[in-house]
């Protein structure tokens, strides 16, 4: 008599990936310094398959900073504002990712600051400092010129 063995895989299969895209409107901003700029991401569709997109993320892109105390992120991600006035500092790329667990999915958007506020330092290159940084015995200018014309 010969016997037949059956060997069973059993394979769950996991929920397909969700398909989604990120985007921030506006694409760029160019504001003088002094003025408030608001973005606006969305994850679109919000849900897909019952499944729930999370909140969304933000970042400076080049490992800038976000000025912190001056940002408000409301509704899990959905809006940044950067609630006080806008820096010659905080001009650059701003990132908003959402991710599923599997796939991150990331829109860009560009802040370019004209000009200097009252409390910053204009830089021989346009750049802008604090005003707290002028005269520090350290260049945070990039030619230095922060340090220029201090007192000994």
């Amino acid at each position: 008599m010969s016997r037949t063995v059956l060997n069973f895989t059993w394979s769950f299969l996991a929920p397909p990936p969700l398909v989604f895209t990120v985007e921030i409107k506006p694409e760029n901003i160019t504001l003088p310094a002094g003025s408030t700029a608001v973005w606006k991401c969305r994850v679109r569709p919000a849900a897909y398959l019952g499944q729930e997109i999370p909140g969304l993320d933000w970042y400076k892109d080049g490992g800038g900073t976000i000025p912190v105390g001056r940002v408000r992120v409301e509704s899990l991600g959905r809006r940044m504002q950067i609630a006080d006035v806008v820096r010659g500092q905080d001009d650059g790329i701003y990132v908003c990712s959402a991710s599923d667990g599997r796939v991150t999915k990331t829109a860009t958007t560009v802040l370019k600051v004209i000009g200097c506020t009252d409390d910053e330092f204009t830089c021989s290159d346009g750049s802008c400092i604090d005003s707290k940084l002028r005269c520090d015995k350290r260049d945070d200018c990039p030619g230095g010129e922060d340090e220029l014309d201090c007192r000994k």
